[in-house]
């Protein structure tokens, strides 16, 4: 991890706003995560996924199921890696979201003195927990 301690907290708060917004299926907390004009980025099944932030939720809301909780088994998230430069930073994650594992890389820009996501590029591990 690459940055100051303060800056590293921040975007700490601001991926677990991201996940519990993600498996909560907490529109508030998505909006809160992300700058209005973000894209969410990558291959699934296949196919490119190009999404605004509002299609994003929509999905988010139709695939998530009701009554997760952190105490979920398959609520898990890890932050791999942060960097930071000035008022920009990239967050690596690794998460589980309903039984299917994915990297993300969160594209992060502090403005207005708080950290938000401007982009989500991500990749479905298939294999994961493969021997």
């Amino acid at each position: 991890m690459s940055g100051n301690a303060r800056e590293i907290a921040e975007i700490t708060q601001l991926v677990d706003l991201y996940y519990d917004g993600m498996a909560l299926a907490d529109e508030d907390k998505l909006r809160r995560a992300f700058h209005p004009d973000s894209f969410v980025v990558g291959n699934f099944d296949g196919n490119l996924e190009w999404a605004s932030l509002d299609a994003f939720i929509d999905d988010v809301r139709s695939t998530a199921p009701e009554n997760v909780s952190r105490e979920d088994g398959n609520y898990h998230c890890d932050i791999n890696a942060i960097d930071v430069t000035g008022d920009t930073a990239v967050a690596k994650v690794t998460n589980n979201y309903f039984g299917l594992w994915f990297t993300d890389y969160l594209g992060l820009l502090k403005l207005d003195g708080r950290w938000v996501i401007i982009n989500k590029m991500f990749h479905h591990i298939v294999d994961h927990g493969a021997s």
